[in-house]
């Protein structure tokens, strides 16, 4: 079967943003999300953020949505 990988870059604005995160990691057709953190100091606190499926990415600053894709172009599979 194939599988994609997800790019996300994020701000933790949605307040629903967890609870997608949950569902994405339950799909086999997904295999990895990539998470672009652009503010970090919002990150909650969750356990679905330890899930092997998560690749969180952390910059010092945010470096905005469209280097944000591309970065996780780079290294997506």
């Amino acid at each position: 079967m194939n599988t994609i990988d997800i790019i996300t870059p994020t701000m933790w604005c949605d307040e629903n943003f967890i609870d997608y995160l949950k569902e994405y990691c339950s799909f086999s057709s997904i295999n990895s999300i990539i998470l672009v953190d652009n503010q970090k100091s919002k990150r909650p606190q969750d356990p679905i953020l330890n899930h092997p499926k998560i690749k969180m990415q952390n910059f010092p600053f945010n470096i905005y949505v469209n280097p944000a894709w591309n970065y996780g172009a780079g290294i997506s599979q």
